[in-house]
């Protein structure tokens, strides 16, 4: 799972590579509403609905009718029928895909996340012959208009934060963030699972790093999360596809990103809004 370890925000993005392959051709149309990387990595919003899982109601950045993606994109984690109970009084569930050209090998590691607070979100990618998809479904204040959008693009080499370890006695030399907690570790049907509880940290505006948590197992492989639930009141709940008593460490590690804004979302059907996007100049900042 990629993380943005941002002032505002931490909002994951699922490996692709840790989940299930595709069986359907995937309709991928270029929008007007997209973002591009310096490295010429583009990033298309495909549309909005808020009845994730169902075909009806999507619209565009702009508040326009379009057609349904398709593949019909799934209503994922604690939004998927009779997972959970019900959103808190006064949210409503959006579900927003977006679309990369590339796939696979060839696909940048790209992550998407909203700027305003949520009851809740869980997020997804998957690659199709025609380019990768991303589907991040979120609990948002109903009586918002419109929301903005944050995509970042990672650049530059993985550099190891830290090493927590799940068996035996911790490791003195491990070096754990300061904002982030790591609670229950345990076992769901058949994956490792890791509850972390993000802690407050002082503001600082030049600290745009991507994360990602991998298990590292007895054979020195590393895998990457293949699920994240989150909570407005709970810990963020990684999955991981390797069964426990496999699990050795959970490991840290993270770079530089570059980010693009698409500004003013329109979150009501029907009702047009002018989207922006963040000019595609350079804007990269780290530690």
């Amino acid at each position: 799972v990629n993380a943005i370890r941002s002032p505002a925000a931490r909002q994951v993005k699922i490996d692709p590579a840790a989940t299930a392959p595709a069986t359907s051709p995937a309709i991928f149309p270029t929008t007007p509403w997209s973002v591009t990387f310096s490295d010429g990595t583009r990033v298309d919003l495909v549309g909005i609905t808020d009845t994730p899982g169902k075909a009806d109601r999507w619209w565009g950045a702009d508040g326009a009718p379009v057609a349904a993606p398709q593949p019909l994109p799934r209503a994922s984690g604690g939004f998927a029928p009779g997972r959970f109970p019900a959103l808190p009084p006064g949210y409503k569930a959006y579900q927003i895909v977006l679309r990369q050209g590339a796939a696979g090998a060839n696909a940048k590691d790209v992550s998407i996340y909203t700027t305003v607070p949520t009851a809740g979100s869980s997020s997804g990618a998957r690659d199709y012959p025609t380019g990768r998809r991303y589907e991040l479904t979120a609990a948002i204040d109903e009586h918002l208009k419109s929301l903005d959008l944050k995509v970042t693009c990672d650049k530059g080499p993985w550099t190891l934060d830290w090493r927590y370890e799940l068996k035996g006695p911790q490791n003195p030399a491990a070096t754990q963030p300061t904002d982030l907690k790591i609670g229950k570790v345990y076992e769901k049907n058949g994956q490792t699972q890791v509850e972390m509880t993000n802690l407050p940290r002082p503001h600082d505006p030049t600290d745009y790093r991507s994360s990602q948590y991998l298990i590292v197992t007895a054979s020195g492989k590393e895998i990457g999360a293949s699920s994240m639930t989150s909570s407005s009141n709970g810990p963020n709940i990684e999955g991981f596809k390797v069964p426990l008593k496999d699990a050795v460490a959970l490991v840290c590690r993270s770079r530089p990103l570059e980010y693009r804004g698409i500004k003013d979302v329109s979150l009501v059907p029907g009702v047009k809004v002018v989207v922006t996007t963040q000019p595609t100049t350079a804007t990269t900042a780290a530690h």
